[in-house]
């Protein structure tokens, strides 16, 4: 973005009492658009077995066998997502009406009504449904897919060549496409890559929740599904990570004479959480100005 064009936008945004922000120079305004989390899902491996993965067992078999622990977690979170939003539309059931012989006729009216109510409370569940699944997602990782990545890089070292197959599926945007296959998605996705160096620094994961928001505050879209996920950290990348203490600490490096601080923890975990600028029953307000640094504490608001 241009100098001009820069200042052309401050000054609208400071003319209508906006808030705006920068990420990687681009910015992002709205006249005081509030951004709410309408419905949040998880999931996690037992403390005892950080490699373990959902087992997915509503998929096909073929599909699954050859999924990593990053793309289950995300197919999952973005499985439970969808049916949370839908389930709760659809619990809401009027009372059943009681009927006494003396209210035959009147009672009869009342289990039209209620039929039809039903009935609408049914087909308002399923254009939510139908809404969510052509809801626009973001997804975002810190590592990606680190232990097919090494298998790959081994591979082609060794024999010189790379697999198709494991090369699809090692990409950066393989697990959000493998949720949007097994889920019939088709409102589209992003995938973010953070653009701090190590990837685990507070400003990267805060990029990521602005990159999923963007579309909403400046107007474009009301709903986004944002993902997150990052699997275990395989025991032949500990040195790197963490080269003091293999269980990961917070550490100091010096890059260009730049001090930075890392907060580099092995916490495989997943969660799909709908971004929206409604507010519903339940949500939860986004303090732009005082985002999450990281996916813990976005798990804790």
């Amino acid at each position: 973005m241009d100098l001009e064009n820069r200042a052309a936008l401050d000054k609208q945004a400071d003319e209508c009492g906006a808030r705006h922000f920068y990420t990687n120079g681009v910015i992002l305004s709205g006249c005081e658009k509030s951004l709410y989390i309408n419905a949040l899902c998880s999931w996690r491996p037992p403390a005892d077995d950080l490699s373990a993965a959902p087992k997915l067992e509503w998929t096909e078999p073929n599909f699954r066998r050859r999924l990593s622990q990053l793309t289950k977690m995300t197919v999952q979170v973005v499985h439970d997502l969808l049916a949370e939003c839908g389930a709760g539309l659809a619990g809401k059931k009027e009372p059943p009406v009681i009927l006494s012989g003396s209210e035959k006729s009147a009672g009869a009216e009342a289990l039209d009504k209620q039929a039809a109510s039903t009935g609408a409370i049914s087909d308002a569940a399923d254009k939510n449904a139908a809404a969510l699944k052509n809801t626009k997602l973001v997804f975002a990782s810190m590592r990606g897919e680190l232990e097919r990545e090494f298998k790959i890089n081994k591979t082609l070292i060794q024999d010189g060549e790379i697999l198709p197959a494991p090369f699809s599926l090692s990409t950066f945007n393989a697990a959000i496409a493998q949720a949007t296959i097994a889920l019939g998605l088709k409102g589209g996705y992003s995938a973010v890559y953070p653009s701090h160096a190590p990837a685990a620094t507070a400003a990267a994961f805060r990029e990521c929740i602005l990159a999923a928001a963007a579309p909403i505050l400046c107007g474009e879209e009301t709903e986004i599904i944002f993902v997150y996920a990052d699997e275990n950290i395989p025991d032949y990348y500990k040195a790197a990570f963490f080269p003091n203490d293999s269980r990961g600490k917070t550490e100091s490096e010096k890059d260009g004479g730049v001090q930075r601080q890392q907060d580099v923890q092995n916490n495989p975990l997943a969660f799909a959480a709908l971004l929206s600028s409604q507010k519903a029953a339940d949500s939860v307000e986004l303090n732009l100005k005082n985002l999450p640094e990281n996916p813990e504490d976005f798990l804790k608001l």
